[in-house]
């Protein structure tokens, strides 16, 4: 009896000791599994800081500008989504070209609308208020415009380049304007000098 005793209970001891490998091998799968995880979740959240800290350096450009506070920003990897409504198309231009220049920044997707002004001839009136104002503007430049839903298209003659490009930019920031068309010649410097016509109102309206 003894020793039937101790042959059960030596097989017992037996299976259980031949349990022992496969319940280590189904450790080290399960083990296996998850362990490889570990780098892939360290990176993500590399990413998310990273789209993070970008985001944030973002936002601190654009709240030095009073004009870029109402935009919104969506960061993903080095992709910059801008949302909103800005003033005229040189604000959008110039919120652009400022975004860009932040370090980690690849690439901007434009979502931003530009302020609908309340008529084209109230537009017209306040660019050509505008245009009145420029401090280079002369008796003898000629310019001539036409705004329809938002684009405006300037037109005339100016003495010198540096005014085609300046009354441009000008118009540009006149809230409501969508839209720079600039068809403004250059006088030649021989030629003869027009006399300034008086015509700053728009046309066409």
């Amino acid at each position: 009896m003894m020793g039937l005793r101790y042959r059960r209970r030596l097989r017992y001891l037996t299976g259980k000791a031949q349990m022992i490998p496969h319940q280590i091998m189904r450790v080290l799968f399960v083990a296996a599994l998850v362990v490889p995880a570990a780098p892939y979740v360290m990176a993500e959240r590399l990413v998310q800081t990273q789209a993070e800290g970008l985001e944030a350096r973002v936002r601190t450009e654009l709240v030095t500008e009073r004009s870029f506070r109402a935009v919104t920003v969506v960061v993903d990897g080095d992709v910059v989504t801008l949302n909103g409504i800005v003033g005229s198309i040189g604000v959008k231009e110039d919120l652009i070209a400022t975004v860009l220049e932040v370090d980690g920044v690849g690439s901007i997707l434009s979502n931003m609308e530009i302020f609908e002004a309340e008529s084209d001839v109230k537009l017209g009136e306040q660019i050509a208020a505008f245009i009145r104002r420029y401090e280079y503007h002369s008796v003898f430049d000629n310019i001539n415009l036409n705004v329809e839903n938002g684009v405006v298209v300037l037109s005339g003659e100016v003495t010198e380049p540096f005014k085609k490009e300046g009354i441009e930019k000008a118009v540009s920031y006149v809230g409501g304007v969508r839209l720079v068309e600039n068809r403004i010649e250059v006088l030649p410097v021989s030629g003869t000098v027009r006399p300034y016509s008086g015509r700053h109102c728009p046309t066409h309206l």
